[in-house]
């Protein structure tokens, strides 16, 4: 193991946001959607993109929950070196138990460990009032190689066919090895990330704001489906909270309900659709918009617009020979 110097007591260790009164907790949920609007954030793409190729280690985002996190992060944390371990089931279980076990660890602060085939990886706890959202998690990187650092390697190789073992060692001594201040440095910075994506997420609870965390999510969803057949139920499943806490929110935070906010854009749709592809069939714009049958398409419209999707066409023909303000037609 690693010694205990690299805790990393230069690192930032309180994020700086407002103390509270005892313990905050977050239901599993709220931690979720935290943690997935941190991973879907512009900032972090830009930070880890920038990090990655400065480094050359690579940076994943770890859910509060690791074992719920997802695949393609959970694959972000190894190198070439580990995917041989991993495709020969030497990393089957071991390190996801060595995450776990660092999870443990880095309640407070950063925490730093070598793994069973002896890569040094680093969690930092990305936190909200005092509560963990998710973990950074860089590292898979030689620190200070010393004979029994190959000694171990040597028991790594031992129980793999010698062409794997060889492949395995070649791997291994082409990584660079760092000494424990560069690599400290590194953790310095992704600390003080750690810090900006803290106070992304305290603005994202922030119930003053527009938008809730889960509204964010249901407009994400909505945005993604929407030529589709959107069932509240699959959409609460999707944001993992129930039914009706979820219609509850939305309609607090945009003063509609659900299905209003769905049938508004899919009517935006049409009305473009309807302008810029005037020949196509009224029937084919409203099943492209995700409407279920025409009655129900021309019922919406009509609802909406305050005319059939008929005469809003008429009327956009009209206007595209000058006849009135083309920018009246698309609101």
């Amino acid at each position: 193991m690693l010694p205990e110097s690299l805790d990393h007591a230069t690192l930032p260790r309180k994020m700086n946001i407002q103390e509270e009164i005892g313990k905050q907790t977050y239901d599993e949920p709220i931690k979720t959607q935290l943690y997935e609007h941190l991973l879907n954030s512009e900032l972090f793409a830009i930070y880890r993109t920038s990090f990655e190729k400065v480094t050359g280690h690579t940076v994943a985002f770890i859910h509060p929950d690791v074992r719920e996190t997802p695949e393609v992060e959970v694959q972000r944390c190894g190198n070439a070196y580990c995917s041989i371990l991993q495709a020969n089931n030497f990393c089957d279980k071991r390190c996801l138990n060595h995450t776990l076990k660092l999870a443990e660890k880095a309640v407070d602060s950063a925490r730093t460990a070598q793994c069973p085939a002896k890569m040094t990886g680093t969690l930092i706890p990305v936190k909200v009032d005092k509560v963990t959202v998710a973990y950074l998690r860089t590292g898979q990187v030689k620190i200070q190689v010393s004979s029994t650092d190959f000694a171990k390697l040597d028991e790594v190789q031992k129980n793999l066919p010698l062409s794997v073992a060889s492949d395995l060692k070649e791997e291994y001594d082409k990584m660079a090895s760092l000494d424990e201040k560069r690599y400290l440095d590194q953790l310095v910075l992704m600390g003080a990330f750690a810090m900006q994506l803290s106070n992304i997420a305290k603005k994202a609870l922030d119930r003053t704001h527009n938008d809730s965390i889960l509204t964010d999510r249901c407009k994400q969803y909505i945005a993604k489906h929407l030529s589709e057949k959107i069932c509240l139920d699959s959409l609460a499943d999707h944001t993992k909270v129930t039914n009706s806490y979820m219609c509850k929110q939305f309609k607090k935070h945009t003063g509609m309900t659900i299905v209003e906010y769905i049938n508004l854009h899919r009517i935006k749709q049409a009305k473009q659709i309807l302008i810029e592809k005037d020949t196509k069939k009224i029937i084919d714009i409203a099943y492209e918009c995700g409407f279920q049958s025409l009655s129900q398409f021309n019922r919406t419209f009509q609802k909406f617009v305050g005319s059939s999707p008929t005469n809003y066409r008429k009327k956009s023909k009209i206007c595209a020979a000058g006849i009135c303000q083309p920018g009246k037609m698309i609101s």
